[in-house]
């Protein structure tokens, strides 16, 4: 399984992107800083720190 860091993925572009790659199963992380266009309902599992 490959690993992917995907920066803005709340947004609309980052959304879509992974969909697109969990449906390639392929390992995301997303890192989002939530603060412009932030969809909480794209994401899966949502951990704040």
């Amino acid at each position: 399984m490959k690993k992917v860091l995907v920066t803005g993925g709340l947004g609309f572009i980052g959304s879509n992107l992974i969909k697109v790659l969990l449906s390639k199963n392929y390992f995301v992380i997303n890192l989002d800083n939530l603060s412009y266009s932030a969809n909480f309902y794209n994401s899966k599992d949502f951990y704040h720190s």
